[in-house]
């Protein structure tokens, strides 16, 4: 049992607090002093008798004497104790205190209650303020310390509730009329304070310091008048004055909803936990079951882990199941109503409680909070300062009651709403700051925006921020410096997204088409095939498109479609991609088209007709002089050749292949001739140079983090185990590999998809089907990073 609810603590405090010494109590409850010490030391428990005599001695009431009796025999755990012994453990003899017995359980704080208990009870430090974002539970966590602490503090542990008091000038009245002290009229209440608590073991609770910031000096007045007193605030910003310790209260921990842990486990996940709790409260029979957990690890993820927001859905079990409760929730700050009446109308609902702290903001930090919705997850501060500057936002008709004429410094914004709690700092790429809202704070935000009737101004500015960002990144995404931009793109990836929808609900069908183009080679890399075409494709339906953009438009769109293996769409969109680039005399163009329609000629058998393709595609690229495409083409002609069984040509055009690319410095395109030089020598059947070349295509993949090239190395690798009889090793892989495949969207062609169905049945056949599965799992539970140092393994 938690020591600070253990029997014999309690039992030994109360007994001093009496004045009884062990020899007093064990006379009057029938036992010897050494039976008391014992007790007290945690060594024993009592007997029934000894525990009615207890109970009798220090006057437990009788609505409670069943849970006493079972504490003392060590029958009632911690927080059962805590929740049915309100008047036991603290009565107001003992320690005077104004607090009352809580009437939930606190859940999932344990790590911030002890960290708590640990700062008031052995450091120097007497200032504390638990800062948070509305929601996130600050009063919740500072009643629970103070039920927690009261046997700690000899004169008692107050809360001070400041919500109601708006002029600092009376915070000091506030806490003395919470201490019972009373108004002389002579003194000023500061006067009063300072001499009432002068010599008092006290611990204060300041709930709600935000709109009183200004009497911060009252706080500090009274901790140097007064040595023994503590004081634990809440509040939406620090009070930054000398001493304070500021402790930034959490979001409970959620799970991914798309990789549960075991059900026997998820009630130990606090925001499940505190779902699970608050449900059975208004539906006593509701229970975590397989059916239901991935919706309600669902939720409170989409609710970011916010306490206040997971109660009021949880309410809603009494109405809708989470399957229902979780697809209601794209407009969380309308479903999530309805609080406890007992509680202030402020925390009743999520909006009331975020609007509680965007009135007490001033017009620029408003304006700032509101505008900085338009980010989806998270900006750093240089794209902030561009998109939210008011001074920024000239030109066109101002709206009525806009701000846009508002200047911003953003750099001192963006910290006073950190302060505030309405921004966090996280650490992104680099080191570099960014800065990002709960998605209840955005989604209340972009109504504000709305309101404001600056909602198409700032997603404009944000649309064409990102759009510049991504054409920045789309060469560096080939050159040497890929996995730097790589990075960025995917840290701004759902800015990318909110930009690109904005193009297409406001008809900017150009600037979507740019922004989709500078977007697909990280689409490759990354995995979003099938997202890159439909934002391609949807501004291709629209007339009017200029003709170089849209010539690079249909052939981006026409390779989406060829490695999506829609060949029909894909000629439709390669054959006017290409009379568009004849049609505006761009050979470069024409030239990158003419190697994809060969490409998808290839995958159709027709070799001849690729073989021709293939011939005019490099006969421009020599023309205008462009090493990289004359790479490129070699590369699909030897898969022609490989087709064809000439694995002897297959090899030279490879070879011709690298040599350009290592004297270009193109990491991706050095990786693949490797990759299907590897190929050539396991089909000749030399196994260790095959796995060399594999090997070391693998390592330059990986550091790539190009996802379905990594999937064939490892496919490539599983075909040389297997052909070295490491059965084992072969499938772990090939299942890793099929995992990978899966996840990219990308299809292999004709032929590569020939040789891994080969691979793949020549294993079955050496494995038996219960092993093969039992390896077949353990693959594919295998991440990217964890396959892929298995594969560079030396067996």
């Amino acid at each position: 049992m938690d020591e600070r609810a253990s029997f014999g603590l309690w039992l030994k405090q109360r007994r001093k607090a009496l004045r009884f010494t062990q020899e007093d109590l064990a006379e009057r409850i029938s036992c010897s002093g050494a039976m008391v010490r014992k007790i007290e030391a945690g060594e024993r428990v009592a007997s029934q008798q000894m525990a009615d005599l207890l109970a009798e001695s220090f006057g437990v009431i009788a609505c409670e004497r069943t849970a006493f009796v079972q504490f003392a025999r060590g029958l009632l755990s911690s927080d059962a104790a805590k929740r049915e012994l309100w008047q036991t453990l603290h009565t107001v003899q003992a320690h005077p205190t104004n607090l009352t017995a809580p009437l939930t359980a606190l859940i999932g704080r344990e790590q911030e209650l002890e960290r708590l208990h640990d700062l008031l009870l052995l450091g120097n430090d007497r200032l504390f303020t638990l800062t948070g974002p509305p929601g996130i539970g600050k009063t919740r966590l500072s009643l629970e310390v103070g039920v927690e602490l009261l046997d700690h503090f000899e004169d008692g542990v107050f809360f001070v509730g400041l919500a109601s008091v708006v002029d600092p000038d009376l915070v000091a009245s506030a806490i003395a009329e919470a201490l019972s002290i009373p108004d002389t009229g002579s003194d000023s209440p500061l006067s009063n304070l300072r001499l009432s608590l002068s010599n008092k073991d006290m611990l204060l609770l300041l709930d709600n310091f935000e709109q009183v910031l200004d009497a911060s000096p009252v706080v500090i007045e009274l901790l140097g008048a007064c040595p023994n007193l503590k004081v634990l605030a809440t509040s939406r910003e620090a009070l930054h004055v000398h001493g304070e310790q500021q402790f930034p209260v959490p979001a409970l921990a959620t799970v991914d909803s798309a990789n549960l842990p075991p059900i026997e486990t998820l009630g130990s996940v606090p925001a499940l936990a505190l779902f699970t709790e608050r449900a059975r409260a208004v539906k006593p029979d509701f229970v975590l079951t397989e059916e239901n957990a991935g919706a309600v690890a669902a939720i409170c993820a989409r609710l970011d882990g916010l306490p206040l927001a997971i109660e009021l859905a949880a309410a809603r079990i009494r109405l809708f199941s989470p399957q229902e409760i979780q697809p209601r929730l794209d407009s969380r700050l309308s479903m999530l109503t309805g609080g406890p009446r007992n509680l202030p109308a402020r925390q009743r609902t999520l909006r009331a409680a975020i609007d509680w702290s965007y009135h007490l903001l001033n017009e620029e930090e408003q304006t700032l909070f509101a505008r900085m919705g338009v980010f989806v997850g998270g900006c750093t501060l240089s794209a902030a300062e561009v998109i939210c500057n008011g001074g920024d936002l000239a030109g066109g008709d101002v709206p009525t009651g806009s701000r846009r004429d508002l200047l911003l410094d953003v750099g001192e914004g963006v910290t006073s709403l950190l302060d505030k709690s309405l921004l966090k700092r996280v650490e992104g790429v680099d080191g570099e700051s960014r800065f990002t809202m709960l998605e209840m704070l955005r989604e209340y935000a972009v109504g504000c925006v709305e309101e404001s009737g600056e909602t198409g101004v700032i997603g404009r500015l944000h649309a064409e921020y990102f759009l510049v960002l991504a054409e920045d990144a789309e060469p560096e995404l080939r050159g040497p410096n890929q996995v730097d931009w790589l990075k960025r793109i995917e840290q701004e990836h759902d800015n990318m997204r909110a930009a690109l929808r904005w193009a297409e609900t406001n008809n900017e069908t150009a600037l979507g088409l740019r922004l989709a183009l500078a977007l697909w080679w990280f689409c490759v890399i990354d995995g979003h095939i099938n997202e890159a075409r439909r934002w391609l494709e949807g501004p291709l339906a629209q007339e009017g498109t200029e003709p170089s953009l849209r010539a690079k438009a249909l052939h981006v769109a026409g390779q989406a479609a060829w490695v999506g293996g829609d060949f029909v769409q894909a000629d439709l969109y390669l054959e006017q991609s290409l009379a568009l680039y004849r049609d505006i005399t761009d050979p470069l163009g024409a030239g990158r088209t003419l190697r994809i329609i060969a490409n998808l000629a290839r995958d159709r058998g027709d070799y001849l007709k690729s073989r021709s393709y293939y011939e005019q595609s490099l006969a421009i690229m020599n023309e205008v002089g462009n090493a990289e495409g004359i790479a490129l083409v070699l590369i699909s002609m030897g898969e022609n050749a490989r087709c064809e069984n000439d694995y002897g040509a297959a090899r030279s055009l490879y070879e011709r292949s690298l040599g350009i690319s290592r004297d270009v410095g193109s990491k991706h395109i050095v990786a693949v001739c490797l990759f299907n030089l590897g190929l050539v020598e396991h089909h000749k059947g030399q196994a260790a140079l095959a796995e060399e070349l594999f090997k070391e295509s693998l390592q330059l993949h990986s550091e790539l983090r190009e996802k379905f090239c990594v999937a064939e190395c490892l496919f490539g690798l599983g075909g040389v185990a297997r052909s070295e009889m490491q059965l084992d090793r072969a499938v772990r892989l090939l299942a890793a590999a099929d995992v990978l495949f899966r996840l990219t969207g990308l299809q292999l062609n004709r032929i590569d998809r020939q040789v891994n169905e080969y691979e793949l049945a020549q294993v079955r056949k050496l494995v038996d089907q219960p092993t093969f599965e039992r390896l077949w799992a353990e693959g594919q539970a295998l991440t990217m990073e964890q396959a892929i140092q298995y594969a560079l393994q030396e067996i």
